[in-house]
This record gives structure tokens, sequence and C-alpha cells, in this order.
């Protein structure tokens, strides 16, 4: 209900109040794929053709973005965020979130041992804060996420190979 930064407070509608060392706004997700060429149609591609796009607008999609990380079996990943700013912007960074079940993958036998998560952006950080920005690109290079800054999607297509 309220923003209070001198303070370091937030004032719910309930009246409740929180104060915090660091704020992060999520103003929520506006993912669309009309953005980058091709991706509507590659988006209708069937998950057992080993495509899948990831995004958060229904309740049955997030259900799906589990499932498919987690069933990912072979071949690399790659986590895009599209060019800041934009609606959610930071709240997109699901490299590590899927580096976790790859990983858990390999230790079961379910993912290739080459398998690899690669996040792209055109931007040249992760997140604008500095602190979290540094922390996730700690923790990419510890678990070998490749991580690409100034890499804009702008194309996707299937070929006669895939």
């Amino acid at each position: 209900m309220k923003y209070l930064p001198k303070e370091n407070k937030v004032q719910l509608a309930n009246g409740r109040e929180y104060t915090y060392k660091a704020l992060v706004l999520a103003p929520g997700f506006d993912h669309k794929t009309e953005a980058i060429e091709g991706l509507t149609d590659l988006e209708k591609t069937h998950e057992d053709e080993g495509i899948f796009v990831h995004k958060t607008d229904t309740q049955e999609r997030s259900i799906r973005n589990y499932w498919h990380g987690w069933n990912h079996n072979n071949g690399d990943m790659i986590c895009y965020s599209p060019k800041a700013p934009y609606k959610g912007e930071g709240t997109d960074f699901y490299a590590l979130y899927y580096e976790n079940f790859v990983r858990n993958g390999k230790n079961m036998g379910r993912s290739s041992l080459n398998t690899k998560i690669q996040y792209w952006t055109p931007n040249k950080e992760i997140f604008k804060f500095s602190y979290a920005n540094e922390v996730a690109l700690e923790e990419c290079h510890k678990r070998g996420v490749d991580v690409m800054f100034g890499w804009e999607m702008i194309k996707v297509h299937k070929t006669s190979f895939g």
C-alpha cells in the first residue's frame, strides 16, 4: 500500500509494516514471444521434440515449466532475458533454477553429462542491484553456468536438422 524509502519500510493494505535492508521491487511478468522472430511458432512445438519456451503466463504453463526443467535429458539449455527496461526485469533469471535440475539429473543419470546452462542477455548485468548481480555471477561461475552479456536473441527457427 505504501512505500517508505527514508524509513526502509513497506506498509501493506492490512496495516502491517515490514522493514528491509535492501528492497527489490518485482512488478510482475509480461512475457511476449512476439519480440523475437519465430518464437511464437516455436512455443507451439511439442516438448517431445526437445523444445520448450518457459514463460509464466498461465498456471498450466508454470507447472509445465517445472516438469520440462526436471525432464531436460540432453542438449544445452538457453535462459534468455530481453533488453532492459521491461516489465518483470530481474525477476526472470531462471539459469540457477534450471542448473539445479540438470545437476540432479546428471547425478541420477537422467541428463547428459555434457549438458550446459547458458544465460543470454543483451544487458550488461543480470540485476541492476550491484550486490545481487555480484552474488548471481559468483554462483553462476561456481555452478558452471555460461553467462553471455551483450547477446541479443533476434530470431529462432527450426532447420531441416531440427
